[in-house]
């Protein structure tokens, strides 16, 4: 997966701005690294509920740092990175708001994104994520290969878990550098 997100980097049919200002979250690496060893207990059980509730083939916490955004879990069907001028979260993160997509491909925000033909997901649904002090730094997101009624995500409901995630991603932002990290 990782081979065919490279090789879309330089064959968009569509050219991507980089989405601004490039992001820079104290709590980024940590996550990170973590998630390339099983992720954290919280994060994954909170994307597990989603999953279930929302009946969704994914739900991730994504982070953006500088030209990238990292995946905060290991979900197998996404790579632990990609360039954030294609990814669907990293406008959510400029935006810094909910949305949810019914099909990607008709889109005009995400139509002709190599995205949708990498991973195949063409249903999103995002809720911002925030530091401590409020600035975004990403987004909890649901994907799904089926396309659906907007109405089968209520923002309420995502907002309800996506804040339960921020909870936890601050734990990572104000755990010192040295620490071990929090389970």
């Amino acid at each position: 997966l990782l081979a065919d997100v490279r090789e879309a980097e330089g064959a968009s049919r569509v050219p991507f701005a980089p989405v601004e200002p490039t992001y820079d979250w104290a709590g980024t690496s940590r996550l990170v690294e973590q998630a390339r060893h099983g992720g954290s207990a919280e994060l994954q059980r909170l994307a597990g509920v989603a999953q279930e509730r929302f009946d969704v083939d994914v739900a991730v916490v994504s982070l953006l740092d500088g030209d990238r955004l990292w995946y905060a879990m290991n979900t197998d069907l996404l790579p632990f990175s990609i360039p954030r001028d294609v990814a669907y979260c990293a406008t959510g993160v400029a935006a810094d708001d909910a949305l949810v997509v019914p099909d990607a491909q008709r889109d005009p925000r995400f139509a002709g994104n190599p995205f949708i033909d990498i991973t195949g997901m063409d249903f999103y649904a995002r809720y911002p994520l925030h530091s401590s002090d409020g600035e975004p730094i990403g987004t909890f997101c649901l994907l799904d290969r089926r396309t659906r009624a907007a109405s089968a995500v209520p923002i309420e409901g995502l907002r309800e878990i996506a804040l339960q995630a921020e909870t936890e991603l601050r734990r990572y932002e104000t755990a010192p550098a040295d620490a071990d990290q929090p389970q």
